[in-house]
């Protein structure tokens, strides 16, 4: 993975640190959102979900998709929140528990139904843009302190934009923010094989690379039924319209070698 070095091309120089072999078992496609998966599970990871929290991730792109399910194989009890009724219905088929129409449903009600009245843990953010309704959404279904402060976490993962105020008017919620795969990402001295020391850096890039194709090949993860697209890549034009004016029914696009 890496920008600039995970190119589309037939030979590439990429940084030891930005490599992991691919598990028997799993195939050039699934693996190549690898990196997209490592993102929702070091999102995950910046939660420190106990199990049989209840969280909600507000956003079902595929970074989205990579978080709920994480969140779920740690134990949680999830719900998801997209406006795209296909991107909802991917998340049905790839096992999340409840997903939600914020277009026709009040999230904070499906919230509070969700966890029998107990209140969210976390929420996540896993689109980017002006997000200060979905965050306002995630701050009213946490849950509820008897001296009315909200309690949880949540985490924004990507380009999310938010305007809120903290301190008294946000209460005892920790905000977090996930940067990318995990550390180690954009720092050439990692990348090229300089190794964190394990002791304080657990969970670096590469790690968490070869912990979500560990997934894949058990089947835990899914990444197949998040494909809705398939091209050849000299077609790679089309590929990149679908995705920037179909985002409604275009999720993952899988570019296949060129014809020859």
């Amino acid at each position: 993975m890496g920008g600039g070095y995970a190119l589309h091309a037939d030979w590439v120089c990429v940084p030891q640190n930005l490599c992991v072999a691919l598990p028997a078992g799993v195939s050039f496609a699934e693996a190549a959102s690898v990196h997209l998966a490592a993102t929702g599970l070091h999102a995950v990871r910046r939660i420190a979900p106990l199990y049989g929290e209840n969280g909600i991730v507000v956003g079902l792109g595929l970074v989205g998709q990579f978080t709920a399910q994480f969140a779920q194989l740690s134990g949680c009890h999830v719900l998801g929140v997209d406006r795209f009724a296909p991107r909802r219905d991917l998340a049905r088929q790839v096992g999340l528990e409840r997903v939600v129409d914020p277009a026709v449903q009040d999230v904070v009600e499906q919230a509070g139904a969700f966890t029998q009245g107990y209140g969210m843990d976390f929420g996540v953010i896993a689109f980017g843009g002006e997000a200060s309704d979905a965050f306002g959404a995630i701050y009213q279904s946490l849950k509820q302190a008897p001296d009315t402060h909200r309690m949880g976490r949540i985490v924004l993962v990507g380009g999310a934009q938010v305007t809120h105020g903290f301190g008294a008017a946000l209460g005892n919620v920790d905000v977090r923010s996930a940067a990318r795969t995990g550390p180690g990402y954009h720092d050439p001295a990692y990348e090229r094989g300089q190794a964190y020391p394990p002791a304080f850096v657990e969970w670096p890039t590469q790690r968490n690379l070869a912990e979500c194709l560990r997934a894949i090949a058990d089947g835990k993860l899914r990444v197949q039924p998040l494909y809705t697209h398939e091209f050849a890549l000299e077609e790679i034009a089309a590929a990149v319209d679908v995705l920037v004016e179909s985002p409604a029914t275009a999720l993952g696009v899988v570019l296949k070698p060129a014809h020859r």
